[in-house]
């Protein structure tokens, strides 16, 4: 399959504002209102794989797109997501490039609920830390 994100324009995709390092989409399956994508120009598969430059750059444009959905039109708040499922199908909903959500938030909005959190033991929570060290 073709990646929808490496040449956006013939995807059928409306840029909504760009830098040297990525561009900005509307999600084709939004959650809410607002939903955004910032995709980096490059494609790479995951975060890993970004050189220095491509994701400063990336990250600066997601920055200015959360500044601008807040001042101009009024988002409250935001969540930013970056998803990594390499064990799912690549389909209309998993592109194998990497890219980041941004999605306008407002108080106990649906994406507040049907997260269930989980007790973690300090033992627990060590040994991660120890692996991550």
């Amino acid at each position: 399959m073709a990646c929808p994100f490496c040449n956006p324009k013939e995807s059928g995709n409306t840029i909504i504002a760009e830098n040297e390092y990525a561009y900005v989409i509307h999600d084709k399956h939004p959650i809410v209102e607002g939903h955004l994508l910032v995709i980096p120009k490059r494609h790479y598969e995951t975060i890993v794989e970004m050189d220095e430059k491509t994701l400063c750059g990336t990250m600066l444009l997601v920055r200015e797109m959360e500044k601008r959905l807040m001042e101009r039109v009024g988002v409250k708040g935001l969540t930013l997501r970056q998803n990594w499922h390499p064990f799912l199908k690549e389909d209309e909903l998993v592109v194998r490039h990497v890219h980041f959500h941004i999605i306008p938030r407002e108080y106990n909005d649906k994406m507040a609920s049907g997260i269930e959190r989980i007790e973690l033991s300090n033992i627990k929570k060590n040994e991660i830390a120890k692996k991550l060290r």
